[in-house]
């Protein structure tokens, strides 16, 4: 009698070893199922941290073209009359004076728009990377300094120049994009006759 007992209290040990392996399995697929979306989030994290950077890199890039160009394209007073008009040079603006207030060469509603930044309003910095490109405009916004005191005093005050870059990454189709606004002041002493603002 006492064998068959023992055969009983066996079988029903075999039944629970079962049921305890099954909630194990299960407990390590949602621990596993958990891990992968984590993971998942990870690379997008990480995805778009890469596309702010460059971005950001390209914002920079095109602000130092912009500089560039400026300090040699602009030498004297005289060139920007000729060089900061819209119809002239694209991305290149004097200050237009509209009811006491400066005005851009374009107002975008949305700056991180693409279709606001044309080629008809601002300079395109293209990199080696064909999904990472920049755009400026460059507004002539006067002259900083103390003026003369006299006519005798030569006049130091240097000219100054507003620049806005724009910077994007683009992922293949636009999935997976960013865009960095950078924004400096620019100045240099000019030759001429210093006539301007």
């Amino acid at each position: 009698m006492r064998t068959v007992i023992r055969r009983q209290a066996t079988a029903k040990q075999q039944g629970a070893t079962l049921i305890t392996a099954l909630i194990m399995l299960l407990m390590l697929t949602v621990l596993a199922i958990a891990g992968a979306g984590s993971s998942i989030l990870e690379t997008r994290l990480a995805n778009n941290l890469k596309f702010q950077q460059q971005a950001q890199e390209m914002a920079e890039y095109a602000l130092r073209d912009a500089e560039a160009a400026v300090a040699a394209d602009v030498t004297t007073s005289e060139q920007i009359t000729t060089l900061f008009d819209p119809a002239i040079r694209p991305g290149y603006a004097a200050p237009v004076l509209a009811n006491g207030g400066s005005v851009l060469p374009f107002n975008p509603v949305n700056v991180n728009d693409r279709s606001g930044w044309t080629d008809a309003n601002s300079v395109q910095v293209q990199a080696a990377d064909p999904n990472l490109t920049g755009r400026y405009v460059v507004e002539y916004i006067g002259r900083v300094g103390l003026p003369p005191v006299d006519s005798e005093d030569v006049d130091r005050r240097h000219y100054a120049f507003r620049i806005t870059a724009i910077g994007y990454s683009v992922e293949g189709t636009g999935i997976g994009s960013a865009s960095y606004i950078l924004q400096s002041t620019f100045t240099q002493p000019l030759g001429g006759t210093g006539a301007l603002l």
